[in-house]
């Protein structure tokens, strides 16, 4: 039945498999682990550990948002 409902939002169904296949490299910039402080390294270390599905959407955010985001997200 879910399958279905992705029937009728066909762009969208594209995207999601797109993004599933390789996308998702073209859409979250790389980060550069070396230019991170210690204190960053380590609040994106448990981010990953907390739930990948919101790391993947926070690092797709420009730098200033990301890093933000990211320490919110942990403290909520």
């Amino acid at each position: 039945m879910e399958f279905m409902k992705c029937l009728e939002h066909l762009e969208e169904f594209y995207n999601l498999l797109r993004f599933r296949i390789g996308g998702r490299h073209k859409v979250i910039p790389k980060m550069d682990q070396d230019s991170l402080s210690s204190r960053l390294k380590t609040c994106y270390k448990y981010l990953h550990q907390t739930s990948r599905s919101f790391a993947v959407v926070i690092q797709a955010l420009d730098e200033e948002m990301r890093h933000a985001v990211c320490i919110f997200y942990l403290v909520l």
